[in-house]
């Protein structure tokens, strides 16, 4: 079997007394392009967080080339040798190109950002930083603000920013959310290019970038792998009507999803409060900006929300709900987390049910 480059063995996670990692074991070979997929609240952007170090696992390990990283911070993480990226720009919208890649290259070096009149001169530096530019085909923008790019830009310079410090285990996070078909191409394109030789984890949800991108593929339902393989040629088709992708997860040589006795996969029983359930529904509403409304504006309900200190609901969950934003992360991603709290249906009996909008 081909060396790991990234390893989670049994790892579990508790938020508010709800268990939502539920012994999570998943296995990336070296050089491997896997996929992740299954529905909103299955728990992928958990698991992330609990790979990266933004959140910390309650039991279980993690493993980085065979070198446990379970619970190191962030930064430490990082230097290790593995980045990600989030499911919406991660940019200074205020710096150009050249600037924004220059200074993930900075950071991974481990210098400050006061540091930037001491390094700026540094030839090395320079010229790496337009080598990851003319790979991103990003060259003719070299000098553009970041926040005046295409939203196909911004997320390339995204994926640029990811790969600038040399980290050979990428993790992408919804990479193609939000794009048209062509700008979807594009950044497919891109992700082979500069994940060449890498290692890549990957959550999406197009089933057709899934397809055409993956080496292999895992299903996580209520936070557990309950099936990995790799697609058929079958199914690397290049339509994506909903018809076709519509029987995309039966077509995968899955070990196996036919296989699968869905009964025996357990619905969660430890679940949240009442009172926790309806405040991370609350949150994940306020979260997604309503016609007109601006980010702003959106912030200000949100903190509104979590200083309510409504009955019933723990101080666990409000407080990991805002150190997700407060710590580099996003509303989004506390959303994500948020969603991971709400229980799924209680009758499941197809795999279309449990993987949603998946297929």
């Amino acid at each position: 079997m081909a060396t790991e480059a990234l390893k989670l063995d049994n790892v579990k996670k508790n938020f508010a007394g709800t268990e939502i990692i539920r012994g999570l074991n998943l296995s990336v070979a070296k050089n491997e392009r896997h996929a992740v997929i299954g529905p909103n609240g299955a728990g992928k952007s958990t698991a992330y967080n609990l790979i990266t170090g933004r959140y910390q696992v309650s039991s279980g390990k993690v493993f980085l080339n065979g070198e446990d990283i379970t619970n190191l911070e962030p930064y430490e993480v990082k230097r290790k040798g593995l980045s990600r990226s989030f499911q919406i720009t991660n940019i200074f919208p205020k710096m150009s190109v050249f600037e924004n890649v220059r200074c993930s290259l900075l950071w991974a070096m481990g210098y400050k950002y006061s540091f930037w009149k001491l390094v700026g001169n540094q030839t090395a530096l320079n010229e790496d930083a337009e080598k990851i530019i003319e790979e991103l085909n990003l060259k003719n923008r070299r000098d553009t603000l970041a926040g005046v790019l295409s939203y196909a830009e911004q997320r390339a310079l995204e994926i640029g920013i990811t790969i600038a410090g040399g980290s050979e285990v990428i993790l992408l996070d919804e990479p193609t959310a939000g794009m048209s078909v062509s700008e979807t191409e594009y950044i497919v394109g891109l992700i082979r290019k500069v994940t060449e030789g890498k290692t890549l984890l990957a959550v999406e949800h197009d089933m057709g970038v899934v397809f055409d991108l993956a080496d292999r593929i895992s299903v996580l339902v209520y936070g557990e792998i309950i099936a990995t393989g790799t697609p058929t040629e079958e199914s690397t088709t290049e339509s994506t009507d909903e018809e076709t992708f519509a029987g995309s997860i039966d077509e995968l040589d899955l070990v196996s999803l036919d296989d699968v006795d869905l009964d025996s996969i357990e619905t969660p029983t430890e679940v949240s409060s009442p009172a926790n359930v309806e405040f991370a529904r609350e949150f994940v509403e306020v979260a997604e900006l309503g016609d007109g409304e601006s980010e702003e504006d959106r912030d200000k309900n949100i903190n509104t929300l979590l200083n309510s200190k409504p009955e019933g609901v723990d101080d666990s969950l409000i407080e990991v709900l805002r150190e997700t934003i407060r710590g580099g992360g996003t509303v989004e991603d506390a959303a994500a987390l948020a969603r991971d709290l709400i229980p799924p249906p209680e009758e499941t009996t197809d795999l279309s049910d449990l993987l949603g909008d998946e297929r």
